[in-house]
């Protein structure tokens, strides 16, 4: 089932990026408020669907979250030099949550 969560969030997030690469040449081309509005409105529920897809691949393995396999080793290394360190996360969560146990 694991693989399948991963390999189900890779599609989505591939599939998420192209149309989010398509939805900015139509924001920016938008030439009145209600366009624009439309394009943002599409973004926002594109980002709502991101979110959910991340919340299923979370409740299947959270840890695949914190090491983002989906993401090319240029992403992953800016996350590195940006500080982006997965291990705080877990020190954050042993720290506020009760009764946390090694499973």
């Amino acid at each position: 089932m694991l693989v399948s969560s991963l390999e189900s969030f890779e599609g989505f997030h591939e599939g998420w990026v192209r149309r989010q690469e398509k939805l900015l040449p139509r924001l920016l081309s938008a030439e009145s408020e209600e366009q624009q509005k439309s394009v943002i409105e599409q973004v926002l529920c594109d980002y709502q669907q991101f979110l959910e897809e991340k919340a299923r691949l979370a409740n299947a393995d959270v840890f695949l979250l914190f090491s983002a396999p989906w993401l090319s080793a240029y992403e992953r290394a800016l996350l590195w030099i940006g500080d982006y360190k997965a291990s705080l996360i877990v020190r954050l969560l042993e720290g506020s949550v009760e009764g946390l146990t090694g499973e």
